[in-house]
């Protein structure tokens, strides 16, 4: 369902509207929400932009057979242009990120059992599909 009218149903976004003061305010919370999502969504996108500019020779992804070489431009920035402790913080965000996602896509009943989990995350990883 989110899928097809994006984050309306989502829990923040009921808690927000259904507990402001009156409708004025719910609609300004709405609308201050939805910029705050659109201001960290728009963080990466920007990065990966400056790092088209800084290195121009990132360029050379787009034109490769495999569209997922795009996905190396955000990497291979922190990795060449950033300290290391820049690197270990952007690498751990990274790994989170991937494994609350994992969990939760774990944790759904009837999907996953915990044995298997694993196994099929790892395969789907390895061969680049969803488990």
């Amino acid at each position: 369902m989110t899928l097809s009218i994006g984050s309306i149903p989502q829990q923040d976004v009921f808690q927000r509207v259904t507990s402001a003061k009156n409708e004025a305010i719910a609609v300004r919370g709405s609308l201050i929400g939805g910029g705050a999502y659109f201001v960290f969504a728009f963080v990466p996108i920007f990065i990966a932009y400056a790092a088209l500019l800084i290195d121009p020779a990132m360029k050379e992804l787009f034109k490769a057979d495999d569209a997922r070489e795009i996905q190396r431009i955000l990497p291979e920035l922190v990795l060449n242009r950033t300290p290391l402790w820049a690197q270990i913080m952007f690498f751990g965000a990274l790994l989170s990120a991937i494994l609350s996602t994992r969990a939760a896509r774990c944790s759904r009943p009837r999907r996953c059992s915990p044995r298997t989990c694993c196994a099929r995350s790892c395969r789907a990883w390895a061969t680049g599909s969803s488990c």
